[in-house]
């Protein structure tokens, strides 16, 4: 419900500037559902991290000409996970909670067109905050099991999609896809008691969006 909350809060924030505009459409607001798959195809120190994000994805893009513009792009990616093991009459619960909040600009360039479908290109930088939390609770489980790690680092999102016009002022994102790399520095983490330190690695990612632009 929070996440759904800030996503509501997004829209109407920016939908009466997208309203406001001239009508050659110089600006666009861009609001939906998005799917973070995250290290995909890669294996880091710790072992193989590839998972499935849901969130949201929001943009605002003011064109300078009728096909180029600059876009300012945020989303948010969470998953919870919780299960449990009963081990000699002992039952231990486990709860992970995984966040991802990008945030990045750069250019983008619409391919317009006489028919409702424009695709468009970009190439976004920035940076992604990744928060990582895992608590376990039992009889016997002491609190140095638990973990909470939280990095902000350099974010790239290299993409397009394909919008499909409604009318003047409203269009359909069918798809959006991002290459989303993060190129994670030098970090020490402590976790069970013991302390190690891994090395800054690029950590392949890919965004997926649909939702709604306003014009």
């Amino acid at each position: 419900m929070r996440r759904f909350l800030v996503l509501m809060a997004l829209i109407a924030f920016f939908a009466p500037l997208a309203a406001a505009q001239d009508t050659d459409n110089r600006f666009e607001f861009f609001g939906g559902y998005s799917l973070l798959r995250e290290d995909i195809d890669s294996e880091d120190e710790i072992g193989d991290t590839s998972e499935n994000l849901n969130g949201f994805n929001v943009a605002a893009t003011g064109y300078l000409t009728e096909r180029f513009g600059i876009t300012g792009d945020i989303s948010g990616h969470f998953r919870n996970d919780d299960f449990s093991s009963s081990i000699g009459g002992t039952t231990t619960n486990f709860e992970a909670k995984s966040r991802a909040f990008n945030f990045l600009a750069g250019p983008q360039y619409r391919f317009t067109n006489s028919t409702r479908v424009t695709p468009f290109v970009r190439a976004l930088a920035g940076v992604q905050n990744r928060r990582v939390e895992f608590d376990v609770e039992g009889t016997n489980t002491p609190d140095l099991f638990d973990f909470d790690e939280s990095a902000t680092d350099f974010a790239l999102a290299i993409g397009g999609g394909l919008d499909v016009r409604v009318s003047d002022r409203v269009a359909i994102r069918a798809f959006q896809i991002d290459y989303n790399p993060v190129f994670e520095r030098d970090r020490t983490i402590t976790a069970g008691g013991f302390t190690d330190t891994f090395e800054g690695q690029r950590v392949d990612n890919a965004r997926f969006s649909i939702g709604v632009v306003f014009k």
